[in-house]
């Protein structure tokens, strides 16, 4: 009986642990932040010296990023962008960050930096994260269809409402931030409707929700 006591608590360890850290990271996932955007710049004209540098002899330009924390420095990619907009990949947001900048150089025809690196712009913005919740409906009659939905977002520009009947879906409204239901008028009685939404700002859009359905009544 002793040795059957201790395995059960060494196994009811082991599950309490499991549990435990599995909770710590699906929270951790949540609070992820994804940070993308585009930078636009006008082209260097000048050098440091004052000379002023033709446009023919520029052969591109490099980004330089770092974090808004104190623990990290600029980083330098390798690649040479060209043309005046730069689409930047996506980035995890470390804890202590809150934000990104960003700074180019030009580089000339002999892969030479020609003019010193810019001013840091932070013109960036953070994906609204986590996937959305399923929508539920608040109210359903023979014409009308409350859909409502968690906010899991905190730096949503607004929310996006896509409505299916037997095809795709189809974009019907836009609401704005902290939005959370949308009434949709007009429909057609006995008939099945499906729902999903998603949150979007500047930066991109979050994952779309699972999709939820609802059938109108009848007079």
């Amino acid at each position: 009986m002793k040795y059957y006591s201790v395995m059960t608590g060494f196994l009811l360890g082991i599950v309490a642990f499991i549990l435990f850290f599995g909770i710590v990271a699906q929270v951790q996932a949540q609070e992820e932040r994804v940070m993308q955007g585009t930078l636009n710049y006008v082209a260097p004209t000048q050098r440091t010296d004052g000379s002023q540098v033709s446009s023919d002899v520029i052969a591109g330009y490099m980004m330089s990023y770092r974090f808004l924390c104190d623990e990290y420095d600029w980083v330098y990619p390798t690649e040479m962008t060209i043309g005046l907009s730069f689409p930047t990949p996506e980035f995890m947001l470390p804890d202590c960050a809150t934000g990104m900048e960003w700074r180019v150089i030009a580089i000339d025809l002999f892969g030479i930096p020609a003019i010193s690196w810019s001013d840091p712009v932070q013109d960036l913005y953070i994906y609204p994260f986590g996937k959305m919740n399923t929508p539920t409906f608040e109210k359903i009659t023979n014409a009308e269809l409350n859909v409502s939905w968690m906010d899991n977002s905190d730096d949503e520009d607004g929310f996006i409402v896509e409505r299916k009947t037997d095809a795709e879906f189809a974009e019907i409204q836009t609401v704005g931030f902290n939005v959370t239901s949308y009434l949709d008028q007009g429909l057609a009685e006995r008939t099945n409707y499906c729902y999903r939404v998603l949150a979007y700002n500047l930066g991109g859009q979050s994952p779309y929700s699972n999709e939820a359905c609802a059938v109108t009544t009848g007079n």
